[in-house]
């Protein structure tokens, strides 16, 4: 048996790796890869992607693999893992333009997908030795191996997905069941537990954000993603119905605003937000909640790509200037009252629109240099830190490694980004950062990452 499921794994393997393009790590947003431009070219062709193919995971590209994923039943996170690419470049792929005839997505069964058809799945695999996990009817990552398994020891397409001929292979004919239909649930009476609040994401959000468009509280784009706007809108939807003031949707909250006399907002718009501080001035180095809230404001704009960690590093420093200069607001780095009001506005210019002529065009400031000229500063493999993020931020910026890594840990992949920096800036090779490294990092005339130069 064992020696079944290891040769069933090696043909999977196999096979996935002559047909497909092969991952060699996760794609999401800030990615910048010839294999982000693959995915952009399939997902254009199946209809999803409609915008540059450029090889660069934008907004745009990850608001067309949520729409694929939700189409084709897995979990719409944005991220094109091992499975999105599986079925991404799949002949079972479900097309945005038209369903492909006699597949539908009840007609398939894949990862991401729950129900009474997953639990009989599991129950003939289990049966039949490839599936050892309980039969709870939801398709994760044991149930897609032991399918993938299945499909290879049976000669079927080993795709990890039970469509009508996997199907058959397993129940001998019997038809896939359609699912029971969800009922379209009773807006008018409160969820009880329920809590939509910052930071989350879903149909939810999204249904909150166009009620509050509605009623004239602004929430921007309708987007399934409760930022600062909405928060804003919740609070003054909130306070206009004499409900407790705290941009929470709870089941009150709720059960106000999708009842039958909610208040609207007044001709002038939602009033301005009790809860969130506006802070005097944040500046390279700060640190705080205030900071977080920048860097999500900063990322919904399409500025800012690194990890949203609280931290004012050069990464964040480097996003507020271009905010700023995109928004004819004074270039100097620092979020005074001007630019942290200009930033929640909704009209706050994204990253990508052309300035008309006539903005102003401020003289740009030195970026500043964090001092760590001490003789005993080192970041070395396995720390953990601020620093690290900083460190990763500008290795980014400089090309050395992608800002999707950015996430404070000083990794393998930064380990190697170091040394090539190092290599490139004719330093010492030994992938440690002290003060002669540091310097040289955050220096004007640092060598970027060189480009490969063309075949003769």
């Amino acid at each position: 048996m064992k020696k079944r499921i290891v040769a069933g794994m090696i043909c999977v393997l196999m096979m996935v790796s002559v047909l497909l393009p092969t991952l060699s790590e996760n794609l999401r947003y800030g990615t910048h890869s010839s294999q982000v431009n693959q995915a952009q070219s399939r997902l254009a062709q199946l209809g999803y992607y409609k915008d540059k193919v450029d090889g660069k995971f934008g907004y745009s590209t990850y608001v067309a693999v949520k729409a694929f994923q939700a189409k084709n039943g897995l979990k719409a996170d944005g991220v094109i893992g091992e499975i999105t690419n599986l079925l991404l470049f799949s002949e079972d792929a479900i097309s945005n333009i038209g369903t492909k005839p006699g597949i539908t997505l009840y007609q398939r069964i894949a990862y991401g997908s729950a129900g009474p058809a997953v639990k009989t799945v599991q129950g003939i695999l289990r049966n039949l030795g490839y599936y050892t996990q309980d039969v709870e009817g939801k398709f994760g990552y044991s149930t897609y191996q032991a399918v993938t398994r299945y499909q290879a020891d049976k000669g079927l397409k080993v795709d990890g997905v039970v469509g009508p001929a996997t199907w058959a292979s397993l129940t001998g004919g019997v038809p896939i069941p359609s699912p029971v239909p969800t009922p379209t649930p009773d807006l008018s009476k409160p969820v009880p537990g329920l809590r939509v609040q910052y930071n989350d994401v879903g149909p939810r959000v999204k249904q909150i954000q166009q009620k509050l468009n509605d009623l004239g509280y602004n929430v921007g784009q309708v987007d399934d993603r409760f930022g600062y706007l909405t928060y804003q809108a919740v609070q003054a939807f909130q306070k206009n119905n004499g409900l407790k003031v705290d941009g929470i949707v709870g089941p009150d909250t709720w059960a106000k605003l999708f009842g039958a006399s909610p208040v609207p907002a007044p001709s002038g718009g939602p009033s301005a937000s009790p809860g969130l501080p506006q802070p005097i001035r944040l500046q390279y180095n700060d640190t705080g909640a205030q900071v977080g809230q920048l860097q999500t404001r900063l990322f919904e704009l399409g500025y800012y790509k690194g990890a949203i960690d609280s931290g004012f590093g050069y990464a964040t420093y480097e996003a507020v200037r271009a905010f700023q200069k995109n928004n004819g607001l004074t270039v100097d780095g620092i979020v005074g009252p001007d630019t942290w009001t200009k930033l929640f506005r909704a009209d706050a210019v994204p990253t990508g629109t052309v300035v008309p002529s006539g903005s102003p065009k401020p003289s740009p400031a030195p970026a500043p240099t964090p001092d760590h000229s001490s003789a005993g500063f080192r970041l070395k493999y396995e720390d953990k830190s601020p620093q690290v993020g900083q460190l990763q931020s500008r290795l980014a910026a400089l090309g050395y490694m992608a800002a999707s890594g950015v996430d404070n840990y000083f990794g393998f992949g930064t380990y190697e980004a170091v040394r090539a920096f190092q290599k490139v800036n004719g330093l010492k090779v030994d992938g440690v950062v002290g003060p002669a490294t540091w310097k040289a990092l955050f220096a004007a005339s640092a060598l970027p990452k060189p480009t490969a130069s063309p075949k003769p």
